[in-house]
């Protein structure tokens, strides 16, 4: 038994790795469930994608892909700005609340205002709306 001050060794490994363009597969996702999305929403940029091997040789390889997409209902912003020019804010939720798709409203105003002069701005230019996937 003697003691060493180097040990060398030597590790060899063989790797065999699956690689698909993350745009690629996305463009070939978004073909295949297009038809499957309702006219009134459109798919966001938040897609998951789970694989599945379900056989492989050394020339192909089968996949199962499970794709999660978010939509977002299509809005007409420039009608619903009109319509909520100024409204209270409960009836303007109201409004908002039974829109297609509309899961969350928030009205927020630059300044406090007494509660009988608080209303949205008379003029539809002055609203924002924003179209925004819910956070779970």
């Amino acid at each position: 038994d003697e003691i060493a001050d180097e040990l060398t060794l030597k590790l060899a490994v063989k790797a065999t790795a699956l690689v698909i363009s993350k745009d690629h597969l996305t463009q070939f996702v978004s073909a295949q469930i297009q038809s499957q999305i309702p006219a009134s929403y459109s798919l966001t940029d938040d897609v998951t994608y789970k694989f599945t091997v379900k056989s492989k040789n050394a020339q192909t390889s089968t996949l199962t892909i499970d794709a999660t997409a978010h939509l977002l209902p299509i809005l007409d912003v420039y009608s619903i700005t009109k319509t909520l020019a100024g409204k209270y804010p409960q009836p303007a939720v109201d409004f908002l609340s039974s829109l297609p798709g509309v899961t969350r409203v928030e009205i927020s105003f630059p300044f406090p205002l007494p509660q009988p002069i608080l209303t949205l701005p008379r003029q539809s230019g002055n609203i924002t709306v924003i179209v925004s996937q819910a956070n779970n």
